[in-house]
């Protein structure tokens, strides 16, 4: 074999191992909003721009707002959300936040009367990162929190929901240890926000929407099939450099 060769082969395994690295790294799996509510509200005309759910106490407090995902793509892999701490500078050192999926009332996107109702799934936080966003609501700061998440009962990595028309509600509460953790409005304008008191056990309506969005797992058919188009490219180069250097 000519030297020519041999640093052909050389080139290309080396392009090939990047190509593996590049697509098999964590943030090639996570990259795709499959969900997004609306960003924080910040306005300082809002009646009320976060909406306390903490489950510390004897009267906690869960919050619960809507959300569908779009047909085939039902792999959510982190969630992500934005909160503050009524008391301001006591932030406590971690957070314990208690995820629901519940199944909706009526089960169809656009059936009369949406509420939150039977628990779908009882949300495995796997991670937790929590990030000072440089913002402020009424003078306390605003964090985002950003969770890799899966089903307890599920061995993948993501958590399994159905697409399309199917509406759940997503319910978040925070044990902060004696700081009231409310939860960031949505700049979005409408929605369909529930609040449930561990005195009452009841959803009470409002007419918000919460900051929240979700990413989604990419199909790994997909992956593949860009991996094998990545390597044939690889190949024809190393033939053509190959066949110029003869």
């Amino acid at each position: 074999m000519s030297t020519h060769s041999t640093a052909g082969c050389r080139w290309l395994r080396g392009v090939l191992g990047a190509l593996v690295v590049s697509i098999f790294t964590s943030a090639a799996w996570a990259d795709a909003i499959v969900y997004d509510n609306g960003p924080p509200l910040y306005s300082p005309l809002a009646d009320q721009a976060a909406w306390v759910a903490d489950s510390q106490g004897a009267d906690s407090i869960e919050a619960a707002d809507d959300f569908s995902l779009p047909s085939g793509n039902n792999r959510v892999y982190s969630m992500h959300w934005w909160g503050i701490y009524e008391s301001g500078i006591a932030v406590p050192p971690s957070d314990a936040f208690t995820i629901k999926i519940y199944n909706d009332n009526t089960a169809i996107k656009g059936a009369p009367a949406p509420a939150p109702n039977t628990v779908n799934t009882n949300v495995n936080i796997i991670s937790l990162a929590r990030t000072a966003t440089g913002t402020f609501i009424e003078g306390l700061p605003v964090y985002e929190y950003d969770a890799r998440v899966r089903g307890f009962s599920e061995i993948p990595p993501y958590l399994s929901l159905l697409g399309g028309n199917f509406r759940y509600w997503l319910g978040i509460s925070n044990n902060s240890a004696g700081n009231d953790w409310a939860w960031v409005q949505s700049a979005n304008s409408a929605g369909a926000m529930y609040l449930k008191s561990a005195t009452t056990q009841q959803w009470v309506a409002t007419d918000k929407s919460m900051a929240f969005y979700f990413t989604v797992v990419p199909e790994p058919s997909g992956l593949a099939m860009a991996a094998l188009a990545a390597v044939g490219a690889a190949v024809t180069a190393a033939r053509r450099r190959g066949r110029r250097n003869r």
